[in-house]
């Protein structure tokens, strides 16, 4: 089983695409990929709960429906958790702690129920319904699609037919498998400047694996050029 996920707060439900990204094309996805395909979010709520959440918690319900294993197993399409650390807004400033505690739910959840491989996305960044396995085709323990929004680049790898390129990936789509994701969580590193993105490769690469990144799997980030959450139009309020 292949874990597709992903972690949110309301600021994301401010605006369709910034929360459905990651499910245009989740039906397709499941057809093209011979695996089964678990799509979970890790929801961090607020006084509000899962209220701003209904059409998201909704979706994911749905697919949990539609899927499960071979044996006839499902389970849920999310979790929520929540962190006080009384801020009253979501800023770059105080975002990344929230982002890799979700994150790490997420990793969570896919150890915990057997997972071969998990794909985070953000759920503002859509993908090909055929990435996923172009991705896992190259049997690689970390690899990421290509989102041009994040403007990375590096040199191309010759061992493989496609553009395959290492350097970092965004885990704005990015593929990790088991043995990497038992062995490395989910961090950031405010003295040496780095968030999860970086953290993650850096820490994949001290344990021996490559970061690869597919330049001709491409992800689309919503909106393409990005600026801090309030020129997006997003509402940054967090309700204690």
């Amino acid at each position: 089983m292949i874990v597709v996920g992903t972690t949110l707060s309301a600021m994301a439900m401010s605006d369709d695409d910034a929360w459905r990204g990651w499910l245009l094309n989740a039906r397709e996805l499941r057809k093209q990929t011979p695996e089964d395909v678990h799509f979970f979010a890790a929801i961090e709520t607020d006084r509000r709960g899962l209220r701003p959440f209904g059409p998201l918690v909704i979706e994911l319900d749905r697919l949990a429906r539609e899927g499960g294993d071979s044996l006839g197993r499902r389970w849920p399409g999310h979790w929520t958790f929540s962190l006080d650390d009384l801020r009253t807004a979501v800023t770059f400033d105080n975002r990344l702690r929230h982002i890799t505690l979700g994150q790490n739910i997420v990793r969570d959840f896919a150890l915990s129920h057997g997972a071969s491989h998990l794909l985070f996305m953000a759920a503002d960044c859509a993908y090909e319904p055929d990435g996923l396995q172009r991705l896992l085709d190259l049997n690689v323990a970390m690899v990421g699609g290509h989102v041009s929004t994040y403007c990375l680049d590096g040199p191309e790898d010759p061992r493989f037919e496609e553009d395959v390129r290492t350097h970092m990936p965004s885990m704005a789509y990015c593929l990790i498998r088991r043995d990497l994701l038992q062995r490395v969580p989910f961090r950031w590193d405010g003295d040496a400047g780095m968030s999860d993105d970086p953290a993650y490769a850096f820490d994949a690469e001290n344990l021996g694996h490559t970061p690869y990144v597919h330049h001709g799997v491409l992800g689309r980030h919503y909106p393409e050029c990005i600026g801090d959450y309030e020129s997006r139009g997003y509402d940054t309020e967090v309700i204690r």
